[in-house]
């Protein structure tokens, strides 16, 4: 069964019925139905409105906000603020009252009246950080890129554990408590046979468990008398049935795999586990597993001859029955874990998918595996992942999944290769290349290997080369300018801040012009650019001699600068990230994520997950995260030959954590268009790189002002910058007039970061699965007995 698909997706409730024989629909819609026709024209909607101001002020109609929260959920998929959403309820109820010639006719224009609601919603959906109802409920998104240091970066769940009464629960209660538990768990992960509404209605329940779980106070999981009751009622059982790290439950069904994708359901119930110091039950290991995965590949036969080919290279033979299993018991779990799409990017990736789903889902299957998944990836590598060697094997592919991965990794592996010659290769006026070496790996962040520039300008003085340095000193009194804006526009026409609700304003803006600070201004060279081909100017701290940021003009050859604004087009009309509170009073423009994040606040069950974009149901879906990891590889590779460092330092920080990996970091890209943001810092774990892909307008609008350090780049199209985040920085914004005028993407760029709270969150659960590491989950024999 399906859960809510795509943004038209809409479901009748299963209760409409016994909702609107209830008070106080009961007699109102009796009232109606007793009245004229005449009149009821000229007073159904008067009547109708009154219900709902009733239902959401008079306190003994409170219970339904609830039942309204719960059905606006089954029904369109998404919250509504309170009166929109019982205005909605009650004119769905009021329509099916009255009825239609046929059950059918009924029954279509209910479901048109929640499409045209549900599109209106989305149309007008603005990032507010919560909606206010009688009940305490975090059901809306609120994914910021910036926290305060006042808010808390830790997960959903401790938010609500800090927020809430902690719960403890005696000896008589607690074995009662846990087979409750239990019973909602399996009413929703072996339900078989029930309706979208039950289907809803039971997630919910679950979400209700994990939030109960984490109230559980320390008192009561630690003492013997709940860790017994938790195994005695099969709760233990039901969780570790739901944690197996193979892909069979969360694949097993739509719903599921939507299910696990939105809210991780093994890290959720893994996380409680591990706070109460359980392990999950042992299963059959690998080595009872009789079969070798290999030996489920068919002999292929010689085209025209009876006789049997010879056996597949040992990457082809492992390719080959992957995809046997894909395409009979649906392995890959793309559907709930979208970037395991990429699992075959390279050695990391694919070591990390091998032991968190690939490895468990193969054995559990009945086959094993004996080469190491360094060794096997090696194989795959040289015998799959080369589209000659690809296309002159005798592979048959069946899955459509497997097939458009191996596709997409060819000609992701291709276009790195090609943006790493770009890079590394310069193609002089003689039309002959040579070539510029990596730049070696210190280990430090000095400077004294990095200074080399192209064999062109390599004798030149300093200030002609391509690559130059240019010392900076950390000034003492940047934090002063931590939330003033810095522009060059007229004092008439200085930037104002918003001022909806949703904008946090408690001062008065204070305004900077570069000049007033000293800014130093950093600009392209036409002459360097026209001779070598790009303009880089790397930021160095004159007192400790590091690299503190650096930037690069004319950074990108022209078609991969197209390729990055194609990608930045198909996705530029996605929903907007939810400003951080540094940055709401100048909400201006748009800041698409993609990757994976923790969120702060977020809706009711949210988790450190993929955003809520990334989709991997489809081939187009596939495809599409394919786009994103080159643009997030591309902006690696960019700056690789000059700050190496910086490349090195985001990988390193990312594959500690055992983040979702965007290629080959764990880092979220941001698709800007007109972003603007006053002078603030950041709280990322690493590097920040950003890239303008192309702007319009005045020289002196839409640059980066790096206050901290003194200097400010003058954009142009194809800048691509690094810096640290935790350095005071923000746009040199244009004057009001522009900014509120904005009709058309005037600025548009991409960064790439490594946010604190989502490497922190994925370190928890990599710990969490460490300490788990030597118990193998619960049978993959199904849910009997639990």
């Amino acid at each position: 069964m399906s859960h809510l698909t795509s943004l038209t997706d809409v479901y009748l409730h299963d209760e409409d019925h016994s909702y609107a024989i209830q008070e106080p629909f009961a007699s109102t819609f009796g009232n109606l139905l007793s009245i004229n026709t005449r009149l009821l024209r000229n007073t159904e909607q008067t009547i109708l409105d009154k219900l709902v101001e009733d239902l959401k002020s008079n306190t003994s109609y409170a219970n339904w906000h609830s039942v309204v929260y719960n059905w606006t959920q089954v029904t369109i998929g998404m919250h509504l603020p309170l009166h929109e959403a019982l205005s909605l309820f009650v004119s769905v109820l009021w329509k099916k009252a009255k009825g239609a010639p046929t059950q059918e006719q009924s029954n279509y224009e209910v479901q048109e009246m929640l499409k045209d609601a549900k599109q209106q919603a989305l149309s007008t959906l603005k990032p507010l950080s919560r909606v206010t109802w009688q009940l305490n409920l975090n059901d809306m998104t609120s994914d910021s890129e910036d926290e305060s240091e006042s808010e808390s970066d830790f997960s959903e769940e401790e938010i609500l554990k800090t927020k809430s009464r902690t719960s403890n629960y005696s000896k008589n209660q607690a074995l009662s408590t846990c087979q409750r538990w239990k019973n909602d768990l399996k009413a929703y992960f072996v339900a078989s046979d029930i309706s979208h509404t039950q289907l809803v209605m039971a997630k919910e329940q679950v979400i209700e468990v994990i939030q109960a779980c984490h109230k559980i106070g320390p008192k009561t999981y630690k003492s013997t008398h709940w860790l017994n009751a938790v195994k005695e009622s099969g709760l233990l059982d039901m969780v570790a049935f739901i944690c197996k790290p193979d892909t069979s439950l969360e694949l097993s069904s739509d719903h599921l795999a939507t299910s696990f994708r939105q809210h991780q359901w093994k890290n959720k119930f893994g996380l409680v586990l591990d706070q109460w110091s359980l392990g999950l039950p042992t299963s059959s290991t690998a080595s009872q597993v009789s079969l070798e995965l290999y030996t489920i590949v068919k002999p292929m036969l010689d085209k025209g001859s009876n006789k049997k080919a010879k056996k597949f290279p040992l990457g082809q033979a492992f390719i080959q029955a992957l995809d046997e299993l894909d395409n009979t018991h649906c392995l890959i779990p793309t559907a709930s874990q979208p970037l395991a799409a990429g699992f075959l990017n390279n050695e990391e990736s694919f070591i990390q998918a091998y032991h968190s789903w690939l490895y468990p889902s193969i054995i559990s299957r009945g086959y094993s595996v004996k080469h190491e998944p360094k060794e096997l990836y090696s194989l795959i590598s040289s015998h799959v992942l080369n589209r000659d060697t690809f296309a002159k094997s005798k592979i048959s592919l069946k899955s459509w999944r497997l097939t458009c991965i191996i596709n997409e990794v060819i000609e992701y592996r291709e276009h790195i290769k090609r943006v790493r010659k770009e890079v590394f290769w310069i193609n002089k006026a003689q039309e002959t290349l040579k070539v510029q070496q990596p730049l070696t790996d210190s280990g430090q962040q000095d400077d004294r290997d990095h200074s080399r520039s192209c064999i062109t300008c390599l004798n030149l003085p300093n200030q002609d080369k391509c690559l130059q340095k240019m010392e900076v000193e950390r000034r003492s009194d940047a934090h002063k300018f931590q939330g003033s804006v810095i522009t060059c526009a007229d004092v008439d026409d200085y930037p104002l801040p918003k001022t909806g609700r949703s904008s946090k304003i408690t001062t008065k803006p204070v305004y900077y012009h570069p000049n007033s600070l000293g800014l130093i201004e950093v600009s392209a060279s036409s002459d360097i650019i026209g001779r070598c081909g790009r303009h880089a100017v790397r930021f160095i701290d004159k007192q400790t001699k590091n690299c503190v940021g650096g930037v690069i003009f004319s950074a990108m050859k022209p078609g991969t600068l197209q390729q990055m604004k194609d990608n930045h087009s198909s996705i530029i009309n996605h929903p907007s990230v939810k400003r951080g509170a540094a940055f709401e009073a100048y909400n201006y423009g748009k800041m698409i994520p993609y990757g994976a994040r923790q969120p702060q606040g977020g809706h009711r069950g949210d988790c450190y997950t993929t955003y809520p974009m990334l989709r991997g149901d489809t081939q187009e879906d596939i495809k599409a995260i394919f786009r994103h990891i080159k643009d997030a590889e591309t902006l690696l590779l960019t700056i690789s030959y000059a700050a190496p460092l910086v490349v090195k330092g985001l990988q390193d920080v990312t594959s500690k954590s055992k983040a979702h990996r965007l290629g080959s970091t764990g880092c979220v890209t941001f698709y800007c268009c007109n972003y603007v943001a006053p002078q603030h810092k950041d709280h990322d774990v690493s590097w920040t790189i950003s890239t303008q892909l192309e702007r319009r307008g005045r020289d002196d609008e839409w640059n980066f002002s790096f206050t901290e350090w003194g200097v400010y780049i003058r954009n142009v199209d194809n800048t691509t910058w690094w810096f640290d985040s935790s350095d005071v920085h923000g746009t040199i914004m244009p004057g009001n007039r522009v900014l509120q005028s904005q009709g058309e993407c005037l600025s548009i760029g991409i960064t790439m970061a490594a946010r604190k709270k989502d490497q922190q969150q994925a370190t928890k659960i990599l710990d969490m699965h460490q300490r788990a590491q030597k118990l193998t989950f619960a049978s993959s024999s199904g849910a009997a007995g639990v």
